[in-house]
């Protein structure tokens, strides 16, 4: 299942209990090099009440990655210089 409906179907959960205060918010970091991706999701994320953080590069992410205490990451597995898969290992061994 790929992010996006994951993404989809919080979304659809959060409309149908519209009514109930929000719980969880969290401040989110979403690495990715599509543009549109990057506005869907950020577009997304805002309207659940959540903050994004949209990077442009994987790099980028391990940079910040001890710098802000994100709550959850985002991360396209088919970077052009840095794959998911390695950047998630980089992160568990740091």
């Amino acid at each position: 299942m790929s992010w996006i409906k994951i993404l989809l179907l919080i979304w659809t959960n959060n409309k149908q209990s519209k009514n109930q205060k929000n719980k969880f918010l969290f401040t989110v970091m979403v690495a990715e090099d599509n543009a549109i991706n990057s506005k869907l999701v950020r577009l997304q994320l805002l309207a659940l009440g959540h903050t994004p953080v949209i990077g442009s590069g994987l790099q980028a992410l391990l940079d910040e990655i001890h710098a802000v205490n994100y709550d959850l990451i985002f991360m396209d597995c088919q970077m052009p210089v840095m794959d998911g898969s390695e950047a998630t290992r980089r992160i568990r061994c740091s």
